[in-house]
């Protein structure tokens, strides 16, 4: 009886335990996402970033390293579903490359690497969503353009 009670035991807490495990591999950072897209963020020349009605052209370098680094440690869990997002972020880089990624209130999709939802604060979002978007806040740094709407 005992043998029995414990040969079913074990494979429920074995299940559990690979349960666990796979959902704690779901989890990563904002940082970790945009090194595997990014390598070198010195390749990065410009950040485009839109909503419904907005084009903002950003090449300074200073503002997208704050773009980079403020949410750096933004945690992520991966999920299947793409989020709804309230601006498209297009990173581009000096090879050519250009990686998009949906930004919205609760969570991201980034083109290469999935969709994720924010876990904690989301600073991307909050800094996008605060950003004023007028040209002369960022001087000659940023090319701001209006997109007529349909």
């Amino acid at each position: 009886m005992k043998k029995r009670a414990i040969a079913l035991v074990i494979p429920i807490l074995l299940g559990i335990a690979i349960f666990l495990v796979m959902d704690q591999l779901k989890y990563t950072t904002y940082e970790e996402v945009i090194a595997e897209m990014i390598h070198d963020p010195k390749d990065i020349t410009k950040v485009i970033i839109e909503n419904r009605r907005t084009k903002l052209e950003i090449t300074s370098a200073e503002l997208i390293r704050k773009l980079l680094k403020e949410p750096a440690d933004m945690e992520l869990k991966k999920q299947d579903k793409i989020p709804d997002f309230d601006y498209i972020v297009q990173i581009h880089t000096n090879y050519g490359e250009v990686y998009d990624v949906g930004v919205g209130k609760n969570g991201a999709h980034f083109g290469y690497a999935g969709s994720y939802t924010v876990t904690n604060d989301n600073r991307l979002f909050h800094r996008i969503d605060h950003m004023e978007w007028e040209p002369d806040n960022y001087e000659l740094s940023a090319v701001f353009m209006r997109m007529p709407l349909s």
